[in-house]
């Protein structure tokens, strides 16, 4: 029920190693997939409710490079 208020396509506003430009974003779908995109780094994600904020897994690639990992979003 939670993931319905993620739904949809949002703009990335803060990250921890980079300066954010506008164009990056990050977006679910209620049914706990989604995906993002910042510089070369694109990834599909596996969304779960944790507390009160949503925790990812995520796989992709970097530059053709494999990258793999976990973050979170609060709304």
């Amino acid at each position: 029920m939670f993931l319905k208020e993620f739904k949809g396509k949002w703009k990335i506003t803060d990250m921890d190693q980079w300066e954010v430009e506008p164009g990056w974003f990050i977006e679910f779908d209620e049914k706990g997939s989604g995906s993002f995109q910042f510089i070369c780094v694109q990834a599909d994600m596996d969304c779960r409710i944790d507390d009160e904020k949503l925790g990812f897994t995520f796989h992709g690639e970097n530059e053709g490079d494999e990258i793999f990992g976990r973050g979170w979003a609060l709304k």
